[in-house]
């Protein structure tokens, strides 16, 4: 959903411009390292949301990848992005692959408060039966 989602995109975007300032990165290969990581996170919720999978689904899916990337690349010069240097490659690299990760911590983390405030909800209900 939007919380998990919005979660492991700021702690994406956190953790990447603190690791692309201590590379020595510029501030316009951060924004378009972010904006490619981001949109990976903003499609992994697109996925999860259009489970289970049909031939449109897995079209709206491709297509909305396709348009979001064709998007940073041709409206570069209104939104931004430029060419990667290889220093932006190797920050990208680091970041992607770890992106499911983060996400599932996240997810969990979220249940685990839930749980927890359940039991004290109980707890309470218990002690203070209205």
């Amino acid at each position: 959903g939007a919380l998990p989602g919005g979660l492991t995109g700021a702690l994406c975007l956190l953790g990447a411009s603190w690791a692309g300032s201590r590379m020595g990165i510029d501030s316009t290969q951060l924004a378009t390292v972010c904006s490619l990581l981001i949109g990976i996170v903003g499609l992994s919720v697109l996925v999860g949301l259009c489970r289970p999978f049909n031939k449109w689904r897995l079209t709206m899916i491709f297509g909305i990848a396709v348009c979001y990337y064709a998007g940073l690349y041709l409206l570069a010069p209104l939104v931004g992005t430029v060419a990667l240097t290889r220093s932006g490659w190797k920050l990208f690299i680091l970041f992607a692959p770890f992106l499911p990760l983060v996400a599932r911590l996240v997810r969990r983390c979220i249940v685990l408060v839930q749980e927890c405030l359940d039991r004290r909800k109980k707890h309470h209900l218990r002690r203070h039966p209205s």
